[in-house]
């Protein structure tokens, strides 16, 4: 790739990298803090945290994207416009940041009771003045990522991973020591989300103060939100709707599984022990495919606008040549493999109970790399309300599936990874028909899995042949170590070889280190 086509991978990688050195950060985070706080103590924790990540996403999801598009039109014609265009979102998305803030802490105390689970109450009040900064932090990761500036993003991302990881924890250790109780302990620790999110917004803002060009152009502020809003909404909705269906999966998780026998206690155990290992491990994969369409965005929708249909093809199936890549070896490696991957880094009850959950949730990694690039294009072409139909119809098959089997005995808390897979399925299904009708019909989705589905096969054959003779000599964490750096080695090896789009990342990756990113 050259020109634009370079700038654009360059920044997909800087973005990745840094969202692998992010969710590193967050596993080394949780493994002390399940220490602490247990699996009862995590269920609060995560409880109130899915609660912040429907507000979280009703701030964020469509606002930085909106802009990021608006930005990457006006941008070429002139740097003022852009970034009059930033300041007056700025000013108005704080503003609604600032009121979402305000309601998310009046319907806290509803919202602890809804799910069953008060004891989250005081964490949901730790956590709330998080979606004011990251309301505004959104604006201006939308305006840098309309610019192709990603460095500034990922270096705010990873300010505000480090300091929830140091600060969390410190205070985790503070509030344990004192002998208060686990849902005081839990507030206490997630307000270090809230501290990390203000410093990084307070980077971001300083990293666009001053190295913009102000001249006396005007734009009117009204029209410029009711663009951006027209943009942003449908966006929104479908997260928002996202958002809704993973509180009251919430809900019906816990409810589901008292009405089946377990106790209160045991529901949040069980929960707790979803959300803190199996969750994570998925999201790890997904952290690195986000910010590839993210960077995708802005770019794509340069391509559009002008009708250079060519380049816009070359943006995608590299997008998903690097998704592949990343996505299909962790598939397969978390299906064959849960218990020993989770055993590395978590303890060993633990791993054994969330092993079943990773080996369940694993194939929906498959499918979440390209529906996530597919909607990125149906949104880089204006038609954003295709991906609110795909995702809303995919989170209520969640909701419904969920339903039916949380009460089957021999599934329990297994609905709720099953019923993500089923959810992914259907939202797939939905995009990848809307894409036959664009522009960009003729790309074949699936055309760079082949090798990567190959290879990770062979390597996870190779692994369960060589794991019962490496755990009858080694102890069990060495045996588990060995295992996953095999795995890992004979997919890369054998990849350099036989694929060139893995050739072209691996090049992309030392010409990212070797000339810097200052060109971003």
């Amino acid at each position: 790739m050259q020109g634009k086509n370079n700038t654009f991978f360059k920044g997909a990688l800087s973005l990745s990298v840094s969202a692998i050195i992010l969710k590193v950060i967050g596993l080394i985070y949780k493994v002390p803090l399940s220490y602490i706080l247990g699996d009862e103590g995590m269920g609060y924790f995560n409880s109130a945290y899915t609660v912040y990540t429907f507000f979280y996403l009703i701030g964020t999801a469509g606002i930085p994207k909106a802009i990021s598009i608006v930005v990457a039109r006006t941008d070429s014609e002139s740097e003022d416009i852009s970034y009059r265009i930033y300041k007056v979102c700025l000013i108005f998305f704080g503003a609604f940041g600032a009121l979402l803030s305000i309601v998310f802490f009046l319907l806290s105390s509803c919202f602890s009771t809804e799910i069953g689970n008060n004891g989250a109450l005081f964490s949901m009040y730790s956590i709330t003045p998080s979606i004011l900064f990251v309301c505004a932090s959104g604006v201006a990761r939308g305006y840098l990522s309309g610019r192709l500036r990603f460095v500034p993003i990922a270096i705010s991302e990873l300010i505000s991973g480090t300091v929830k990881l140091f600060l969390g924890l410190a205070l985790a250790y503070y509030a344990d020591s004192r002998g208060y109780s686990l849902p005081v302990i839990s507030a206490y620790t997630i307000f270090g989300i809230t501290v990390g999110s203000f410093l990084s917004l307070v980077f971001l803002l300083a990293s666009i103060r001053g190295r913009e060009v102000q001249g006396g152009i005007k734009i009117k502020f009204w029209i410029t939100i009711r663009e951006i809003v027209g943009i942003a909404l449908p966006i929104t909705v479908a997260s928002s709707v996202s958002g809704i269906a993973a509180m009251l999966d919430l809900g019906l998780i816990m409810r589901g599984l008292v009405a089946n026998g377990y106790s209160t206690g045991v529901s949040t155990i069980l929960y707790g022990n979803y959300t803190t290992l199996a969750l994570p491990m998925f999201s790890l994969v997904a952290t690195v495919i986000t910010p590839i369409s993210a960077a995708l965005m802005p770019s794509l929708t340069r391509s559009v606008s002008k009708k250079d249909i060519k380049g816009g093809i070359e943006k995608i199936k590299g997008s998903l040549s690097f998704i592949y890549f990343i996505s299909i070896p962790c598939a397969f490696f978390y299906f064959f493999f849960p218990r020993q991957i989770l055993s590395v880094i978590f303890e060993e009850g633990s791993a054994i109970l969330g092993a079943s959950l990773l080996s369940c949730i694993a194939p929906s990694l498959i499918i979440l790399g390209p529906l996530t690039v597919m909607n990125t294009l149906l949104e880089a072409e204006g038609r954003v309300m295709l991906p609110v139909i795909s995702l809303t119809l995919g989170s209520l098959t969640k909701l419904v599936s969920c339903t039916c089997l949380i009460s089957v005995d021999s599934i329990g808390i297994l609905a709720a990874p099953i019923s993500t897979l089923i959810s992914y399925s259907v939202s797939f299904i939905i995009s990848y028909f809307a894409i036959k009708r664009s522009s960009f019909g003729s790309i074949r989705i699936f055309k760079g899995s082949i090798i990567p589905i190959f290879l990770s096969a062979f390597a996870s054959l190779l692994g369960l042949f060589i794991f019962p003779h490496l755990n009858t000599c080694l102890t069990k964490m060495a045996s588990c170590t060995i295992l996953l750096l095999i795995l890992g080695f004979t997919y890369l090896f054998f990849s350099l070889i036989l694929s060139k789009n893995t050739r072209t990342i691996l090049l992309n990756f030392v010409n990212l280190h070797k000339n810097g990113t200052n060109h971003l």
